[in-house]
């Protein structure tokens, strides 16, 4: 005779596992989610010049933290850098110290 109280611990240990499994999916799909400069401009609306030459729309100030070529950001990177007020983000590059600046404009040519 089976008993009871093991197949529904069973049961309900697969269906956890069937869960993690899924919880492990979806959170691999949103973490290879990225973004390029063309993904950014149609975004914003602007061009990629203009992104170009106003580096605090790029999250970090232009420096990529998916891959260089083509230079991309994970998309939760850019999501958390466009939650900041541009605003802000301008009046910090803006505060920025020359020599640090210049680091990045080079980074971004």
């Amino acid at each position: 005779m089976i008993d009871a109280r093991s197949d529904m611990a069973g049961a309900l240990n697969e269906a956890l596992e069937r869960l993690l499994r899924l919880e492990n999916a979806m959170v691999s799909v949103l973490e290879t989610g990225k973004v390029s400069l063309s993904d950014i401009s149609k975004k914003q609306g602007v061009s990629r010049s203009t992104l170009l030459r106003q580096p605090w729309r790029m999250p970090g100030f232009g420096v990529p933290d998916a891959g260089n070529s083509p230079r991309r950001w994970w998309l939760k990177t850019y999501e958390t850098w466009i939650s900041i007020p541009e605003i802000e983000r301008r009046t910090k590059w803006d505060l920025m110290p020359v020599r640090e600046r210049r680091k990045l404009k080079a980074y971004i040519a």
